[in-house]
């Protein structure tokens, strides 16, 4: 099954906008391989929090609240 993930904004227009992958387990997948895939990516997810910066990760229109949440099964809708 594919998935497909979103950056939306600046940090798809730094990185991606569209990623689509296969048989993600979870949200937390997702995120690994989008780091993997773009160093720059990961340096900026690190980093963000010394200017201000937040992420949200939101799936079927929902925010995912906690750290443990984006281990969930990731669903069939995008991220």
């Amino acid at each position: 099954m594919e998935q497909t993930v979103r950056l939306l904004d600046g940090l798809g227009q730094r990185h991606g906008a569209v990623h689509t992958y296969g048989n993600l387990r979870s949200p937390a997948d997702a995120i690994k391989l989008l780091c993997i895939n773009s160093p720059a990516f990961q340096k900026e997810l690190i980093e963000a929090h010394q200017d201000g910066v937040g992420y949200q990760v939101i799936q079927g229109g929902r925010a995912i609240k906690g750290y443990e949440d984006l281990a969930l099964p990731f669903g069939s809708n995008d991220l």
